[in-house]
């Protein structure tokens, strides 16, 4: 039989940084983390098309007891001038990447616009992780918002479950996987103007029972509203990042 290719559907590109970014970590971890080690492999950086005159950085970094096998990253995430590199607005978030066997695959900034408020648009975080042995594979991407508040950046949303896939197979490539997708749409306003998140989610179960290419798929949908209230989104435990 066939064994079905085992991936992610929202797949992240790693980060790539252009020389301007490259220029300003070094100015960016002297000012906010100095002593610091910095993950080039998985910093970046991108212009934000809801406001040119600003860029939107990511800035990961390991734990000093961090090797290949575990470990865990703290997270900068800020938001700078583009022409001077002069930093807006950040946050801070100790221990924000943990990885094991579930190794962390890549991170990614999303510039799509998010209009949770009117004349403050977000923007998104997302992390990927990944166990490749195709005996049991799992993988995941999360996505995290984030929105200026004065010179404050505020996470609103934080490690929903964009996509989720699972499943173990035996020697012989019988066995099942479990490819779980959501997407996020608006809804009402709410609590301080913020739209609520209506989450809609597929998820699709495959079975191979036997040594044939037939397989058994069972689709299921779901809804979720997720509102604003107290200055976030609380995510339910059930669409929340496991990593």
């Amino acid at each position: 039989m066939k064994r079905p290719l085992f991936c992610l559907a929202i797949a992240l590109t790693p980060l790539l940084a252009h020389a301007d970014c490259e220029t300003n970590f070094q100015k960016w971890m002297q000012q906010l983390h100095p002593g610091q080690k910095l993950d080039t492999v998985h910093a970046g950086c991108k212009a934000w098309p809801a406001n040119p005159t600003r860029t939107i950085a990511v800035l990961p970094m390991p734990h000093a007891d961090a090797n290949d096998k575990a470990g865990a990253l703290d997270l900068e995430v800020l938001v700078a001038d583009t022409k001077s590199g002069a930093v807006i607005a950040h946050t801070f978030e100790p221990s924000a990447i943990r990885y094991d066997a579930v190794r962390f695959g890549a991170l990614d900034i999303d510039t799509t616009p998010w209009p949770l408020a009117p004349g403050n648009p977000a923007f998104g975080v997302g992390v990927e992780h990944e166990y490749p042995p195709m005996a049991a594979p799992k993988a995941e991407v999360s996505m995290s918002l984030y929105v200026v508040d004065s010179q404050r950046l505020r996470k609103v949303l934080d490690r929903l479950q964009l996509d989720y896939a699972h499943g173990r197979y035996d020697a012989m490539g019988m066995g099942f996987y479990v490819d779980t997708q959501r997407t996020i749409e608006f809804g009402p306003t709410g609590e301080g103007g913020y739209a609520a998140l209506k989450i809609k989610e597929k998820s699709v179960r495959t079975e191979h029972k036997d040594l044939s290419d037939h397989a058994d798929e069972q689709t299921t949908y779901r809804n979720y509203t997720i509102d604003y209230r107290d200055g976030a989104y609380r995510v339910p435990k059930n669409l929340a990042s496991l990593y």
